[in-house]
């Protein structure tokens, strides 16, 4: 009989060990090692209210448990507000978890950083909605620091200027930034610096800013791009076969000629001569055609032809007559009847 009680009494030391030992793990908040520890733990009891009092532990250990995978899921995948719920749904059943009060905390701070870049992106949006310098100056002076106030700037500081290579990527971001916005037109203002430089994407996002496939503009855009190899302008044609009827000889000259106009002569000359075909308002020929490299450098393959073209296109745009007369007496040496009459 001895015998029989010092076993029963070490069993239930092992099964209260065991229980502290699980209790100890679940304040911690180590609840998969708090669930096997009950489970242990109960294997041991012999009283049927101390069992309850167990199994109804260990469910909590494993709602913790459960809970807790959850918000770490939610937590990593960047879901703070449904991360910071489960954790919050941990301390009513264990107050004492510090991870789960820290993980809150965190949850907390980057919920607010979240909303207020959410409210800084909606601020700017009006701001771009409206469109007008003030408005956009008005965002900068709030928001010095936030990522929008380098193009801001940029917007501010070129609207004016013609297009340079160097800010085609800028160009499409800010159009980028107009579309999101709504402002369509002003959208359609900075695409259209980045068309003026052959740009494919910019071509296809102009042309598509208002699903307007009736306007030959729109069209041209779309023929263009697809020229040029962009994918989706290749597909809205496919797509819509029957509204497109073109040449695609003459598509490929007009795309490979307005990407070098700004720097070759024969190509300036076929822009200008061609301008009422390119749907864009930023190809500053008034500039080009003055200031033309070709007024400063000898371009040896240039024809009689091609020389007296320019000189003549020259004459409307500029008063250089000592430049004009050159140029003319250039292409009249090589024989160009035309020169020698003028």
């Amino acid at each position: 009989r001895k015998v029989i009680i010092l076993m029963l009494l070490a069993l239930t030391l092992k099964a209260s060990a065991q229980e502290n030992a699980a209790k100890n793990a679940f304040t911690a908040g180590d609840y998969s090692t708090a669930v096997k520890l009950y489970e242990t733990a109960k294997l041991t009891v012999t009283d049927a209210a101390h069992e309850t009092s167990i199994s109804k532990a260990m469910e909590n250990a494993k709602t913790c448990a459960n809970l807790l995978e959850k918000a770490n899921k939610a937590y990593n995948k960047g879901q703070y507000a449904d991360a910071k719920k489960h954790y919050q749904s941990i301390l009513k059943y264990n107050s004492s978890d510090k991870f789960a009060k820290q993980r809150i905390t965190v949850c907390s701070e980057k919920i607010t950083i979240a909303t207020n870049q959410r409210n800084q992106q909606n601020e700017c949006k009006i701001a771009l909605k409206n469109g007008s310098d003030d408005a956009i100056k008005n965002y900068i002076k709030k928001y010095p620091d936030s990522n929008e106030v380098e193009l801001l700037n940029f917007i501010l500081q070129n609207i004016d200027e013609r297009p340079k290579k160097d800010n085609t990527n800028k160009y499409k971001q800010i159009g980028d930034m107009f579309a999101d916005a709504d402002n369509k037109t002003k959208a359609a203002i900075w695409y259209d610096k980045a068309v003026a430089l052959a740009d494919v994407e910019a071509m296809y996002k102009k042309a598509m800013i208002n699903n307007d496939l009736t306007k030959t503009d729109n069209k041209t855009l779309l023929v263009l791009s697809a020229t040029g190899g962009y994918q989706p302008a290749k597909d809205m044609i496919n797509k819509h076969k029957n509204n497109f009827r073109y040449y695609e000889s003459v598509a490929k000259k007009m795309f490979e000629q307005l990407g070098k106009y700004q720097t070759d002569l024969y190509a300036l000359v076929y822009v200008h001569v061609n301008k009422h075909l390119y749907p864009t308002n930023e190809l500053h020929l008034n500039y080009y055609v003055q200031y033309h490299p070709s007024l400063y450098t000898a371009q040896s393959s240039a024809n009689d032809n091609l020389i007296y073209q320019y000189a003549k296109i020259l004459k409307a745009y500029s008063n250089n007559h000592y430049k004009i007369k050159d140029l003319m007496n250039m292409a009249a040496s090589e024989g160009n009847v035309d020169a020698v009459l003028w």
